[in-house]
């Protein structure tokens, strides 16, 4: 697959994800909705959604969804490398809140789309550049 389209499918698969909490309403349907079905697998999740929650998940998923579609739009080669990072480190918070502070263990969930999509855009991004470093003459 073309490194340009892993870069667009990343991007279009956060906007899936993450564009439906930049709207209150729909954010605290989905959370709650999220806790139940945490609590019917068997996960610990305790979310409460305040106003002062709130406004911060809405901020970041407006946030995520404009890079998205930047990356829908211009899937340059560098972002996927920052993206490919950004994923590395969610994926590191994924696993550290639940972890050390107890939070909510539906990130689990979360943590293997976020590894693949990192790996899948970082190893596509180093094997062009190993690529390219092949085909470079010294003179």
């Amino acid at each position: 697959m073309n490194y340009q389209k892993i870069i667009r499918a990343s991007a279009i698969y956060d906007l899936v994800i993450t564009t439906p909490f930049m709207f209150p309403p729909i954010a605290i349907g989905i959370i709650g909705t999220a806790n139940q079905f945490a609590e019917a697998i068997g996960l610990r999740s305790d979310m409460t959604i305040t106003q002062d929650t709130l406004i911060w998940i809405s901020l970041m998923a407006t946030v995520v969804t404009l890079w998205s579609i930047l990356r829908v739009i211009s899937p340059e080669r560098r972002f996927g490398l920052y993206d490919g990072f950004g994923r590395l480190s969610f994926s590191f918070w994924f696993l550290f809140y639940p972890l050390v502070y107890g939070t909510s263990e539906l990130s689990y969930l979360f943590l293997g789309p976020e590894l693949i999509w990192g790996a899948v855009q970082l190893s596509g991004y180093w094997k062009i550049n190993y690529k390219s470093l092949l085909r470079f003459k010294y003179t």
